[in-house]
């Protein structure tokens, strides 16, 4: 709440601030992955998982910016998977397969400089991560689980740094964050997860459509987070999340 009201502060403070916003629309490909070493106590580990899937993309950004504080930017996006995928586990000699449907909320916000045509910004976000499984099928047996579809939900607080660099026909983003607030549910598991080991990355080519307001981009973002253990009775495995997406965007001012 603090940082928000921060922020606030900081763009009613800015001496006759201009005023841009885009929209942008995407679809992309993922890949989800989870692996654990042998671990004494876990007879279902070594472990490995896999899945992939399309996805769809929605961000509203906005951005203030003033010639002598330098700018604020939010940005508000969802992504959800078009269609359940199959995941597929390597349990120590177990073999298991599910469904894996895949949604997420976040915002995001920015403060910095621009020096020529390369903004240098602060990034903080929150962002929420569902993840829901269900029609399980073990050794190739259909195995009903009690409480399905399992969902297991990832609340995270990033800090970190982005670096954009923007010229007339043609743009690059990299950013780089780390979890300092970690939350981690599931809904077979009694605790919670906190770790916060881990990190998240992404990048961008910009190319805005001459004369006009639309502009395409290609994203990559990948994020590692887990690998912590309740107990020595339940465990998060060490997880990675890619993508890679082709947006549409629309902006004005």
């Amino acid at each position: 709440m603090r940082s928000i009201l921060l922020l606030g502060i900081f763009c009613f403070s800015l001496p006759h601030p201009s005023h841009a916003s885009d929209v942008h629309v995407a679809l992309g490909q993922w890949q989800y992955s989870e692996s654990a070493p042998r671990i004494q106590g876990f007879t279902a580990t070594p472990m490995q998982s896999h899945a992939s899937g399309q996805a769809i993309q929605l961000a509203l950004k906005h951005q203030w910016t003033s010639p002598e504080l330098g700018y604020m930017r939010a940005h508000i996006q969802g992504i959800r998977s078009l269609a359940p995928a199959q995941e597929h586990w390597q349990l120590n000699t177990q073999q298991q397969s599910n469904t894996l449907q895949i949604q997420e909320a976040a915002v995001q916000s920015e403060l910095g400089i621009t020096q020529d045509h390369l903004d240098i910004g602060i990034l903080a976000s929150y962002q929420w991560h569902q993840q829901s499984r269900q029609y399980f099928i073990v050794n190739g047996v259909p195995t009903p689980v009690q409480g399905e579809p399992i969902l297991e939900t990832v609340q995270n607080i990033w800090l970190g740094l982005n670096l954009r660099y923007s010229a007339p026909t043609w743009g690059a983003e990299a950013s780089w964050e780390i979890p300092t607030w970690v939350h981690t549910s599931n809904s077979m598991v009694q605790g919670i997860f906190t770790t916060t080991a881990g990190f998240r990355i992404h990048t961008a080519l910009n190319y805005p459509i001459a004369n006009s307001p639309w502009g395409i981009h290609i994203t990559y973002d990948r994020r590692e987070q887990g690998s912590e253990v309740l107990t020595q009775q339940w465990l998060w495995p060490k997880n990675r999340w890619q993508m890679l997406s082709l947006r549409l965007s629309f902006a004005w001012s």
